[in-house]
């Protein structure tokens, strides 16, 4: 992958998330870190170059952290809020 598709890449995935607020943005904001994991695992199928693929499943295992790190934030909150 070259270094323009590598930069593209991280600016969709960048400029795709919504500011962190209060209540169900983080499980969205966890469900969105899930498909950036997915992808970064597809796109790393496709991809020749063995440090290129090592690249995008680290970003992947990245994503997966962050995914489950905000679901242990939002847990509390969703379930503490009264409808």
């Amino acid at each position: 992958m070259s270094a323009n598709r590598r930069n593209d890449f991280a600016e969709n995935l960048i400029g795709s998330t919504e500011p962190i607020g209060p209540g169900t943005v983080l499980v969205e904001r966890c469900d969105a870190y899930r498909h950036f994991a997915a992808q970064c695992v597809e796109l790393a199928r496709h991809l020749h170059s063995p440090y290129d693929r090592s690249v995008l499943l680290e970003m992947a295992l990245l994503w997966s952290r962050l995914a489950e790190h905000a679901a242990k934030i939002a847990t509390p909150k969703e379930f503490s809020e009264t409808p």
